[in-house]
């Protein structure tokens, strides 16, 4: 059985092993520290406990307890502004790819409900995320602050916002068409109601500040 084992490490990855000892052909008691403790952290990561993991490699808690705290400190991250951007940059990919998952579900096949609820999570994926870029920083906590932006573009950048704003209408005029009379439908619609008040100040502040800018050359 240890001959098994013994093959280079290129050749056999953790999971064969772990396998291969759940399956009797490979004696836990012939890995080296360094394969051991790769078992260990595969284990943990799949929820077995201490206890449970000790069993099946056959060794003492304490080994696993001390092949644990040693998995941590390896793993331990130092503060750094790069190591930041990477996982927030990390974090905007896996909320993009949720909400693509999601509005693909919201336009296939399913029930009514199903693709409304799709919908409804798709958009608290995206709200969730910007929640998170504003309060690490990235995004400004006010509503108000991105509106203010607004009033300070050219003629062709006040046209693009224009284009926005429909946009976002659009947008709430798609999801309310495929929301129904249930429940969770009902507090979509409320929020949407909310978001389109939202959208029509927004317009309503862009072009009034437009129409001075026109008379006076100023923006107030």
């Amino acid at each position: 059985m240890e001959s098994d084992v013994l093959e280079t490490k290129e050749e056999v990855t953790i999971l064969n092993i772990i396998q291969r000892i759940k399956d009797r052909t490979v004696e836990p008691k012939s890995l080296d520290k360094e394969t051991r403790q790769g078992c260990v952290e595969v284990l943990i990561g799949e929820g077995y406990s201490q206890a449970q993991i000790a069993q099946i490699l056959k060794c003492s808690d304490k080994t696993i307890h001390r092949d644990s705290k040693e998995i941590r400190q390896k793993n331990s991250i130092t503060p750094s502004a790069e190591q930041a951007k990477e996982l927030i940059g990390e974090l905007v990919i896996q909320a993009q790819q949720h909400h693509a998952r999601l509005v693909q579900m919201a336009r296939g096949e399913g029930s009514l409900a199903e693709k409304s609820q799709a919908e409804y999570l798709a958009w608290k994926v995206r709200e969730n995320l910007i929640g998170k870029l504003q309060s690490l920083g990235y995004l400004p906590l006010k509503p108000q602050t991105i509106i203010g932006d607004i009033f300070h573009h050219s003629d062709s950048e006040s046209q693009s916002s224009e284009n926005d704003f429909k946009n976002l209408e659009s947008k709430i005029r798609d999801i309310n068409m495929t929301l129904g009379d249930d429940v969770d439908s009902k507090k979509i619609r409320k929020e949407l109601k909310q978001y389109q008040a939202q959208v029509a100040a927004a317009k309503a502040a862009m072009k009034i500040d437009q129409v001075w800018k026109n008379r006076t050359g100023k923006i107030p």
